[in-house]
């Protein structure tokens, strides 16, 4: 004996509810349990004829856990293909690209243009982001005269942001 319309609508009934909470503990997702639910009915009914009364709800069970296993498959694809993609985009155009490099060679000559000992106290600064304490240990010299030594660097800095 196959399902019946009448047989149907009692196991609609009476595991609607027990399926949607059973899809919502897999997926978290109200809206997501609910559609999985919906269509496993769909194709019980679908099905009805090949199904022995009996072994409905296990159809069911069968048929929601594949169809939240299938939807998290085609998520994990498309997650894949938009990281993959997002590494791929270069949004820079060509001029964009040849101005940066051009102002990166401007910059590194501007800090070439600072006296030596200034330099090496703007780079230890700003670059490797340390503090005139640490660059007065590391030099050997007093914070007076690290913070004096950047004075100097900046001076030649505000005139590469004046020319820029």
């Amino acid at each position: 004996m196959y399902l019946s319309q009448e047989k149907f609508n009692v196991t609609y009934s009476e595991n609607f509810n027990k399926l949607y909470n059973y899809i919502r503990a897999k997926c978290q997702d109200s809206y997501e349990a609910e559609d999985i639910a919906q269509e496993s009915f769909i194709k019980l009914w679908q099905h009805r004829e090949k199904i022995e009364v009996g072994k409905e709800c296990s159809f069911l069970y069968t048929i929601a856990y594949n169809l939240f296993i299938d939807q998290r498959r085609k998520e994990s694809v498309r997650y894949r293909y938009c990281q993959r993609n997002k590494n791929e985009v270069n949004t820079e155009t060509p001029e964009f690209s040849m101005l940066s490099h051009e102002f990166d060679a401007f910059v590194q000559k501007k800090i070439q243009d600072i006296p030596k000992p200034a330099r090496e106290v703007f780079i230890m600064n700003k670059i490797e982001k340390r503090t005139y304490s640490e660059i007065a240990d590391i030099i050997g010299l007093s914070i007076k005269s690290v913070e004096k030594r950047m004075s100097v660097a900046l001076k030649t800095y505000r005139e590469l942001k004046k020319v820029c």
